[in-house]
């Protein structure tokens, strides 16, 4: 394998010790970074913009450093940020043709906090405009597609960040997730996916779709995730706590939705024989409740509605100065995408959750209150089924199109909906392969339960290091 290659498939704590160390520059990293982009980009289109001058820049002022001086976890370590998170002079455009030029003039908290740890930012990932659609196709970008077949997507919202780790174009991609948009992508991709408990990252300067929300990291590696939790909450000690082991952890199953039959059940399996695995590693018995998870329509609804504020924080699209100017002006929704719901980006259909919203939400916190109630960790399949083939058409492809787009998304979310509506924390995990094609396994943990997850995340990839699996198209060239 070139050197080129080995560098391009190293974790980001590994960059980081070696840039620490003197034994490689942060130039280094960044150019062969961007060789790779631009040899595989033009198949997967993960990127938005690339940022290459401002990422030379970065690197040039971390190799003029004194050694003595070369400090941070993540320090040169390449990343690119979804197209909604908010970057100082690297245009921003939530996929939207409404933002196509916009620049902001400061970063998201969550960029500052990267670039303290001593992160390089490499670009803008590719998602669906406003995140609101479940497959990353968009009218500024071309479509985002899977590394592992190329006839498939890459999922989303937080499709780019997904495929760019998955086919080693960067280690670390930070994604948001109003319902599942970062695990699973992460799943369909074949990558780690974090969803932190609502909160524990700050949201300031990230355009969100639902009130329950999260930024949170999907890498290739586990230390590479925990990384990025400390560098969200400096002396949180995630990185240091997650090789802790799993002992004694009470552990559960459920792969059954309320009125929702399993997709793939070769999928399902996969993921429930990787459970049982962390439950034998864990010394415990995999509990089986015998419930299925409540079916989250009407969550579904509540949380990715565009009622008038977020539960935690981030920016609705017509907060933007840009989205009010742009609205303004007649004929302003023939600019969006054919999936895009207008009163969305307006706000114009903003509202309270209705009174069967608020009775489901009710049922969904009650039941994994009751579920933590006799175990630590709840696993579920991420998605049941592999990544779908892309259409020419707009369709939402994970239902057959005669079913309809709300039980495409029903479908989509089952598993990972409950997730934000009790405002729990979640990881998806690479746990094997059906049909070539990645499938994850969902770790579920109560509110705060990050370092839980990921201790039992860092089991398996000992037990299983999935980081050694790459797609053809990329990782033996």
């Amino acid at each position: 394998m070139k050197q080129d290659e080995g560098m391009s498939w190293l974790p980001g704590h590994q960059i980081a010790e070696r840039i620490r160390g003197g034994s490689l520059s942060a130039n280094e990293v960044v150019e062969t970074a961007l060789h790779r982009i631009a040899a595989i980009e033009p198949s997967i289109h993960s990127f938005i913009t690339v940022s290459a001058e401002i990422a030379r820049e970065r690197a040039a002022q971390i190799d003029a450093l004194p050694q003595s001086e070369k400090q941070g976890d993540l320090l040169g370590v390449p990343f690119s940020a979804k197209d909604n998170i908010l970057t100082a002079g690297v245009r921003t455009t939530a996929a939207s043709r409404l933002l196509e030029t916009f620049v902001p003039a400061e970063d998201a908290a969550v960029i500052s906090r990267l670039d303290a740890a001593g992160a390089v930012l490499l670009g803008k990932a590719n998602l669906p405009e406003f995140s609101m659609w479940g497959r990353s196709r968009n009218l500024v970008a071309e479509e985002c597609r899977n590394p592992w077949d190329l006839r498939r997507t890459c999922g989303g919202s937080s499709g780019g960040s997904g495929a760019a780790v998955a086919a080693g174009l960067v280690p670390i991609s930070i994604g948001t997730d109003d319902g599942g948009s970062i695990r699973l992508p992460a799943a369909l991709n074949g990558v780690l996916g974090l969803f932190p408990s609502p909160g524990r990252v700050p949201l300031d300067g990230v355009i969100i779709g639902g009130v329950v929300s999260a930024a949170g990291p999907l890498t290739r590696d586990v230390r590479d995730a925990a990384l990025f939790l400390d560098a969200m909450t400096p002396g949180a000690g995630f990185a240091q706590g997650m090789d802790a082991g799993i002992a004694g952890l009470r552990m559960a199953w459920i792969s059954e939705v309320e009125g929702l039959a399993v997709n793939d059940p070769r999928v399902a399996a996969c993921a429930r024989a990787a459970a049982s695995v962390l439950a034998q590693a864990a010394g415990t018995a995999l509990d089986e409740p015998g419930l299925g998870l409540v079916d989250a329509l009407w969550g579904a609804a509540a949380v990715l509605s565009p009622f008038p504020d977020a539960t935690y924080g981030g920016l609705r699209p017509w907060h933007l100065p840009e989205i009010q100017r742009a609205i303004a002006e007649p004929g302003w929704e023939e600019r969006l995408a054919p999936n895009a719901r207008p009163d969305s980006v307006s706000g114009a259909e903003a509202a309270p959750p209705s009174e069967e919203a608020k009775q489901v939400l009710r049922r969904v916190v009650e039941q994994m209150d009751g579920i933590f109630a006799r175990c630590d960790v709840l696993f579920t399949p991420t998605i049941d089924q592999i990544a779908p083939l892309i259409t020419d058409d707009w369709i939402y492809p994970y239902a057959p199109p005669e079913a309809g787009p709300q039980e495409a998304i029903r479908q989509y979310v089952k598993y990972t909906l409950p997730v934000n509506v009790a405002g729990c924390c979640a990881v998806s995990i690479p746990c094997g392969f059906v049909d070539g094609m990645p499938v994850g396994l969902q770790a579920i943990g109560r509110r705060g339960a990050e370092l839980t997850l990921l201790r039992v995340a860092r089991t398996f990839e000992q037990i299983s290091p999935w980081a050694g699996a790459r797609p053809a198209l990329t990782g033996h060239d």
